[in-house]
């Protein structure tokens, strides 16, 4: 029975290593982008800020004077009212699982949570870029930094993320008296997961768009280490009805 012990030890830490493997982290950060939508001069970008990996919130604090932040003004959105950036992976990457982004609320600063973020891929810089999603953003009750996150159905595939930032429509108190038209959206951070180890694959190629084949594996391994346990169980038995 030792030796059955062992055996679906070592087999279930082969599944915990494999598992382990395809646990989802971030793998924008040093990646290169684009701003479509010029940033303030204000608060420029340094064309490393967004892809860093430095959130405001522990390098400084909140507030606009952050360095960590790049600042956007209405006057350089585009004719749909948002500020646009492109991030290019270096590759396609066939399992990208979460999409996000980071900003500050600072409305005495006349600083506004973006109305909304959509994040879309493609595989090659000027393609056709299919839609992940579009996440609404609730105005925060209090200055704050606070994180949107759009997470697809499934796996997708694709090198370059385009992220669509939508600036605040008008905001109306509740007396309706008194309109305010947000100027500013400040973003610290764009960050896109995708699972460790996941296949990479040069630009120019174009891969299925799959994302099934770790847990197929995972499954594998288990069935395997049962039937291997069943199969020692049964040796063991014989062994003693021997002896």
């Amino acid at each position: 029975m030792k030796r059955i012990m062992i055996a679906a030890a070592v087999l279930l830490l082969g599944l915990f290593a494999i598992t382990a493997q395809a646990q989802s982290s971030v793998i924008s950060v040093g990646k290169s982008y684009q701003l479509i939508t010029p940033a303030s001069a204000g608060y420029p970008d340094d064309g490393k800020k967004l892809t860093d990996g430095v959130f405001a919130a522990t390098a400084g604090g909140v507030g606009y004077g952050n360095p960590a932040f790049v600042g956007f003004n209405k006057s350089n959105a585009n004719a749909n009212g948002d500020f646009e950036i492109i991030i290019d992976l270096g590759s396609v990457h066939t399992d990208l699982s979460k999409f996000e982004i980071s900003y500050l609320h600072q409305t005495d600063a006349g600083i506004y949570a973006p109305g909304s973020v959509t994040f879309s891929v493609a595989d090659t810089r000027n393609g056709t870029y299919t839609t992940v999603g579009t996440q609404t953003i609730v105005e925060p009750a209090s200055t704050q930094i606070n994180k949107t996150t759009v997470t697809p159905d499934g796996p997708i595939s694709g090198q370059f993320i385009k992220v669509d930032i939508k600036i605040r429509a008008p905001i109306t108190d509740e007396s309706g008296g008194t309109t305010v038209t947000p100027s500013w959206v400040f973003v610290d951070e764009i960050s896109i997961y995708g699972t460790t180890g996941a296949t990479s694959i040069p630009s120019e190629s174009i891969p299925p768009q799959t994302g099934d084949g770790i847990t197929i594996l995972a499954f594998s391994i288990i069935g395997l280490t049962a039937v291997v346990m069943l199969c020692l169980i049964i040796k063991e038995r014989k062994l003693k009805d021997i002896d």
